[in-house]
């Protein structure tokens, strides 16, 4: 585990010397990258966005789907100590505009078409009314190089070294106002991961899936604990349970790899319900969770060993049974009223599960 780099760009080095054989990457058409070969691209790539004038001094905003491309260019500013602002793909003219606007962009990557809706034409009309503000960039794996610019390595600058400058602008979500933008540091990013890393146990031997957005704050939370560990994640641009996933968060035919963890997706296998204000699973290793959402939204606080709530988990256990191998119309069942949380019963018809 290499726990004390202090930049992101000095994670990527370690770890491509450590394993610069090793997986690093999987995309939806089977394409891998290890981790020298990520870095290697990376380097280029940072030398190609010089010969385009960026610098640590121009903020670089990207609103990317979750793709190899997508992180070699975060990668590559890394290594130049760009300040990137990462937008998620959710975000439209309104937003995107704040947003580049509040960070003082001059540069804006964007993935061109993209799920029925043009980026590169909002980008370039954004362009247009900030009067030439800063420059638009497609990166998209079709075009020749994926649209990323390369160069000589050797022409580059010294990587930064400072882990605590800010070099990244996150946004809040907006719902009552413009989004506002966050600051972060690599050192604050790479403590999330190493959070993560020891938490969840992480192995070399790991497989892990990013089926969420990489703009997002969570995206770098999960990467930088791939790189302290040294294992590979497969990259989904969405997540569409019912056709592009088989149930368990990986691919078809990405089984055959031997993906041991799935990070960032649904658990292996599970049965659950959502009945009323309750929201019950039970994990194929027999653990179980219960939660009352009218009291707990978040589901933060699991109620299976709360007596209170056996009448309730007996019920809703009980549905599941009943729901385990339907298909269709089967699903549709009636369940009778719900039984509220109270103290224990003796002999209790109904609980406890």
């Amino acid at each position: 585990m290499i726990d004390d780099a202090t930049t992101l760009w000095e994670l990527l080095e370690r770890r491509a010397q450590e394993s610069p054989d090793a997986p690093m990457l999987i995309d939806e058409a089977d394409r891998t990258v290890s981790f020298g070969e990520f870095r290697d691209w990376s380097e280029r790539v940072a030398a190609g966005l010089v010969g385009l004038g960026v610098t640590p001094d121009t903020p670089f905003a990207w609103q990317l789907p979750t793709r190899i491309e997508s992180i070699v260019l975060s990668f590559a500013l890394a290594r130049l100590g760009t300040t990137q602002v990462p937008i998620i793909p959710i975000y439209r003219e309104r937003e995107v505009g704040s947003v580049l606007a509040q960070a003082g962009v001059k540069f804006f990557a964007v993935p061109g078409v993209w799920r029925n809706f043009d980026y590169e034409a909002m980008a370039r009309g954004l362009q247009e009314a900030s009067g030439g503000a800063f420059e638009t960039m497609v990166v998209n794996a079709d075009l020749p190089g994926s649209g990323l610019p390369e160069g000589d390595p050797s022409t580059l600058p010294a990587p930064p070294t400072d882990g605590d400058a800010v070099r990244w602008l996150y946004s809040t979500s907006g719902t009552t106002a413009a989004p506002k933008c966050v600051m972060h540091s690599d050192g604050g990013l790479i403590a999330g991961g190493i959070g993560l890393a020891y938490a969840l146990e992480v192995q070399p031997h790991d497989v892990g899936s990013i089926a969420f957005p990489f703009a997002h704050i969570a995206g770098p939370d999960c990467f930088f604990m791939m790189l302290l560990a040294g294992f590979p994640a497969i990259l989904l641009e969405s997540f569409i349970n019912a056709t592009d996933i088989n149930g368990d968060g990986i691919p078809d035919g990405r089984r055959s790899r031997g993906a041991g963890t799935s990070i960032a997706a649904p658990p292996e296998n599970y049965l659950g319900v959502r009945l009323g204000p309750y929201a019950y699973v039970e994990y194929e290793t027999g653990d179980r969770e219960l939660y009352d959402l009218s009291k707990d939204p978040f589901e933060i606080n699991n109620r299976v060993e709360n007596q209170f709530y056996d009448r309730v988990q007996g019920f809703l256990r009980r549905q599941v049974q009943r729901l385990e191998g339907c298909l269709g119309d089967e699903c549709r069942i009636t369940t009778g009223p719900l039984p509220k949380p109270g103290p224990p019963i003796f002999n209790d018809p109904i609980g406890p599960p």
